[in-house]
């Protein structure tokens, strides 16, 4: 009888162990964009700066540079807002589709920036001043420069520094991507993925994924 106890322990120390493994195991969350306007985009008319915009949650895609917008030139920026009220601790990944590429657009640059809240549906009106939503870069702080392909994923990491500090007191993390160099002439911008065109194409809509 005694020779079953060793066999017992190893058995009783392994369940053991491998209940601990389950409890500290850390878990993951995924948190994706649910309402159409909390993402989009902000853009301008070049000849005007930002004076003369529009900011728009409503369109299938955000493109991310300059463009031609009828009889001007447009310079444009994509905005993301995810609501993260279960974030604690930990750093994040941003996860993001790259529908197309037009051009040589180069280098973007993605920022972590003050909530510019939702977004509207509609481009209505004469364009107005977005200064309020274009300068949020200023205050913001660059996270990376990462590189895309059309029609691939791509990934950045945020810090838990700075998702604590810019976290708002609602529990948003806000998100702006342009290009390094804005001066460009012609067609030169990247195409994103959005929640609209997301949910008509039957694909993952942006998102983010950490630990704790």
């Amino acid at each position: 009888m005694n020779k079953f106890i060793p066999i017992v322990l190893i058995f009783v120390v392994t369940v053991a162990s491998l209940g601990l493994y389950f409890v500290f195991m850390p878990k993951k969350y995924v948190v994706s964009i649910t309402e159409p306007l909390d993402d989009g985009v902000v853009y301008i008319l070049r000849d005007y700066g930002p004076e003369a915009g529009y900011t728009w949650g409503g369109g299938e895609g955000a493109l991310v540079g300059v463009a031609a917008g009828g009889e001007h030139n447009t310079t444009s920026r994509a905005l993301y807002r995810f609501k993260i009220t279960e974030w604690t601790k930990g750093d994040i990944t941003l996860h993001l589709y790259c529908t197309i590429v037009k051009g040589t657009p180069g280098k973007v640059e993605v920022y972590v920036v003050n909530d510019f809240s939702n977004l509207p549906q509609n481009q209505t009106e004469d364009p107005h001043d977005v200064s309020s939503v274009w300068n949020l870069v200023e205050s913001g702080e660059k996270i990376a420069e990462p590189s895309l392909s059309e029609g691939s994923w791509f990934e950045v990491k945020l810090s838990s520094s700075v998702v604590s500090t810019y976290k708002t007191s609602t529990g948003y993390l806000t998100i702006m991507i342009k290009l390094e160099d804005e001066t460009l002439e012609g067609e030169h911008y990247y195409g994103l993925l959005t929640y609209e065109n997301a949910t008509k194409n039957n694909m993952d809509p942006p998102y983010l994924t950490w630990k704790e």
